[in-house]
């Protein structure tokens, strides 16, 4: 109970910076580089490849497999429904996502509307082979990027300068993930029924006083929560 309501620390203040140099070692540890490019393959990856999957079927993979795949369709929907008589006929019986329905038109002949389709559904086709190549692609080069980091952090000055940036980008990582926790908190201290968590937040933190503890300053000046009370 001593350290809970020690002037300047307190028992959440001291898991804190217990955690920040914890993060400060590993961060030296690891570097800044292997993990930023674990990060880019995840994120930028998927960012890219989503951005740029459009692109590479319209201008490689359709032109490959496309038509093949087209064919395919239309004849698969026309062995699946030989009784349609008329395209909004064909679009229900066939119960098609609203995306692919959509581009074809009602009033197209029926020959003409197995051919819509069948191309539709190759487009979509394309365009999800063309993001696996495109994710893949990203994956490969980051795996060749972290195998060169490897190699270039056996020079020792390039492993501290990799360690100090690992430090300050762990860091800033766990600062942000405290900061949510802090928001998180916040709406606690205002719910009923927690009457004893709150009261041991209050004194860990020292909200009920003017002394200085890690904790207060961390829940009082939240970058995130300032920013949410700032726009709501």
């Amino acid at each position: 109970m001593f350290l809970a309501y020690y002037d300047h620390f307190s028992i959440i203040s001291i898991v804190i910076l217990v955690l920040v140099l914890f993060f400060a070692i590993l961060g030296y540890k690891l570097g800044f580089l292997t993990k930023f490019i674990k990060m880019a393959n995840a994120l930028c990856g998927f960012v890219f490849s989503l951005l740029f999957c459009s692109k590479l079927s319209n201008a490689f993979v359709y032109k490959i497999w496309g038509d093949g795949m087209a064919d395919s369709f239309a004849q698969n929907f026309k062995n699946k429904t030989p009784e349609i008589e008329s395209t909004s006929d064909l679009l229900r019986e066939l119960g098609l996502p609203g995306f692919i329905a959509n581009n074809v038109d009602i009033n197209l002949s029926l020959d003409s509307a197995y051919t819509r389709l069948g191309e539709t559904c190759a487009k979509f086709v394309c365009v999800l082979i063309s993001f696996c190549i495109l994710f893949f692609g990203v994956t490969i080069i980051c795996f060749l990027l972290k195998l060169l980091v490897a190699g270039i952090r056996k020079v020792k000055i390039v492993r501290i300068l990799d360690g100090i940036l690992g430090i300050i980008f762990y860091e800033i990582l766990f600062y942000l993930f405290i900061c949510v926790v802090m928001v998180i908190l916040s709406f606690v201290m205002q719910s009923n029924g927690l009457d004893e968590f709150q009261t041991f937040i209050i004194n860990d933190f020292g909200l009920n006083n003017d002394g200085f503890r890690v904790s207060k300053e961390l829940y009082q000046n939240n970058l995130i929560g300032n920013f949410f009370k700032i726009f709501f």
